[in-house]
């Protein structure tokens, strides 16, 4: 009797997962950081991943982080690791300001917030926090 509860809610639960662009398996428990940048970005995309680092060190119990390269030869790579992230939808929404950074719910469905351009590592831990209060 217990069996038959079971089955359909991982039938539902695929079917959800299917339907959102994602793996069955892929359930996520944390928020997402994430980082949109392109390797020819130097001035600025390189000041702003170190502070990146530093947040992972700091807050990666709590939040996932990834880094996105979205130069047109390392994009289909970046695509394929954004769907796997949950959020290949909403890579389009960065067109081609860089680096940007994102905050995106537990669900992926949306981004909570995100900063373009190089900001302080102040306004960085302010959209982590801002992410982990709106999980």
């Amino acid at each position: 009797m217990v069996a038959r509860f079971y089955l359909p809610t991982f039938v539902v639960l695929f079917f959800l997962s299917q339907q959102a662009g994602l793996a069955a398996d892929q359930i996520f428990d944390k928020p997402l950081f994430l980082m949109v940048f392109d390797k020819t970005c130097h001035a600025w995309c390189d000041k702003v991943r170190p502070m990146v680092k530093e947040l992972r060190e700091e807050y990666s119990d709590r939040m996932d982080f990834a880094e996105l390269d979205i130069t047109p030869e390392a994009l289909p790579e970046s695509k394929k690791i954004a769907k796997q992230l949950g959020v290949l939808k909403l890579v389009p929404d960065f067109g081609d300001q860089v680096p940007s950074v994102a905050v995106c719910a537990r669900n992926r469905n949306n981004i909570i917030h995100e900063l373009a351009g190089p900001k302080k590592i102040e306004e960085y831990k302010d959209l982590v926090k801002l992410g982990l209060r709106k999980q």
